[in-house]
């Protein structure tokens, strides 16, 4: 029997094959560069409530690492792969079951990793050691991010400005050569589509770092930019081939640029603040997404949100817990809220959810949807979610109605603000095939327009 803590290497693991070679250059948000894993202390730990993924070579590595002792063996039996599907075009995986209490079947009461305990981290999934990192090749550097889904580093990346910044790292902060995804930018012989990849993020992420025009304004405009471009920039789009190219690269540089145009951006501010469309479809959406996802086997922590946002949104409406509310009605209760969340706290909640947009264009590349109009779509489906779980939590309102002073009432909010959308994150963003089948009705249906995105901007 091997002796605890013994390192996996000594067993002559497999090597797993990674995606792709890792970059270059480094780059890093700060959030990801303050991180620092919190162990046994987490909220809400990484190896609960997911739907666990593993590479099948990280799988035989822990059958190598435990097959020296049957009863250690078990505990690898025990994770029951149940399909190897591809997740979202990636490498094929291993879909893994929890067992009764949610919990990872190497989880161990003392909230440690039995497997990295016993044979240390080489013997890890690349899922658990990257774990909260993401990262993405572009060209000559690869960008580590990472997922909101990790109580600390949503933290980190929502309570700051600077959070979502990128910068240089020092010194890799993987703890393996490993690339998640890779968008083949700078090559306009390959993709148009992704050619301009990172002036194109660029100029949204300078139009989402706006703190001077609220969050809706800023959704606005990229949606305007969205739809300028739609004619002709999209995957598989033709437009720039032969001797339309030139043309083409150049109508999409001339449209970003005037995306951030300052007079352009005004104009756009006052249109908004003027447009009095509704906000029911909106609801709607974001309810339903909220609702569906409830159907699926769901965590405790988002279960007890979703009841308590929409019981306290019920209570507020009056007429009996069974009956459910209308759009219309959900729309009226979550607006009165917003506005005296707005005149308590003006400015916080569009602070915080901006910060989620921007760490988004770093976490997901546009270029997972099939337009720039389906992916502003999709994010801004995500944050109206998010708006509405705020906005009907028990907590918020606790805030509303609390004497506490700015400061204190900012701290408690803030916090408030965080659990929501890493909660969200863990139990929704991390649903692949869930996200994927909501995406497809919400775009075949109707499609992302620019005048769904104006909806959007209304209410987020």
């Amino acid at each position: 029997m091997p002796s605890p803590n013994r390192d996996a290497r000594a067993f002559d693991l497999p090597t797993p094959p990674w995606p792709f070679p890792a970059a270059g250059i480094e780059m890093a948000t700060r959030a990801m560069r303050r991180f620092s894993c919190t162990g046994a202390e987490c909220p809400d730990s990484c190896c609960r409530d997911f739907g666990i993924a593993f590479d099948p070579p990280s799988v035989e590595r822990m059958l190598v690492a435990t097959a020296v002792d049957p009863v250690d063996h078990e505990r690898i039996v025990r994770l029951r792969v149940l399909s190897a599907a591809p997740l979202d075009g990636s490498a094929v995986q291993a879909s893994v079951s929890l067992d009764n209490d949610g919990a990872c079947p190497l989880l161990e009461s003392s909230g440690q990793c039995w497997m990295h305990r016993k044979y240390g981290e080489s013997a890890l999934a690349t899922t658990c050691s990257v774990f909260p990192r993401t990262s993405l090749a572009i060209e000559n550097r690869l960008e580590v991010t990472g997922t909101l889904a990790c109580p600390e580093l949503a933290r980190l990346t929502l309570l700051t400005e600077d959070g979502p910044a990128q910068e240089p790292s020092v010194g890799s902060l993987l703890h393996r050569d490993y690339v998640g995804k890779t968008v083949d930018a700078g090559d306009e012989s390959r993709d148009a589509y992704a050619a301009p990849f990172v002036r194109v993020r660029e100029t949204l992420l300078h139009l989402f770092g706006r703190n001077d025009y609220p969050l809706g304004t800023r959704l606005v405009v990229a949606a305007r930019l969205a739809a300028q471009v739609d004619r002709f920039f999209r995957r598989g789009t033709d437009a720039f081939e032969g001797s339309r190219r030139g043309l083409a690269f150049q109508l999409l540089h001339d449209e970003l640029a005037n995306a951030v145009n300052e007079a352009g951006l005004q104009a756009m501010h006052r249109d908004l603040q003027s447009f009095n469309g509704s906000s029911d479809a909106v609801v709607a959406s974001a309810a339903s997404l909220l609702i569906q996802r409830r159907r699926l086997r769901h965590p405790p922590r988002f279960a007890a949100l979703l009841k308590a946002a929409f019981g306290s949104l019920q209570a507020e409406a009056g007429g009996g817990a069974d009956r459910p509310l209308t759009p219309g009605e959900l729309s009226v209760l979550v607006a009165r809220r917003r506005e005296r969340l707005e005149a308590k706290l003006p400015g916080l909640v569009d602070r915080i959810l901006a910060r989620y947009c921007r760490h988004y264009l770093l976490r997901y590349p546009y270029t997972d949807a099939p337009s720039l109009l389906n992916y502003l779509g999709r994010m801004a489906l995500s944050v109206a979610s998010i708006r509405l779980l705020l906005l009907g939590a028990p907590a918020v309102l606790s805030v509303l109605d609390a004497a506490a002073g700015a400061q204190v009432d900012e701290a408690r909010l803030s916090a408030i603000a965080v659990d929501v959308i890493q909660i969200f994150t863990k139990a929704v963003s991390h649903q692949v095939d869930f996200l994927t089948a909501i995406q497809r009705v919400s775009e075949d249906s109707k499609g992302v327009t620019f005048g769904r995105l104006v909806l959007f901007a209304k209410f987020v």
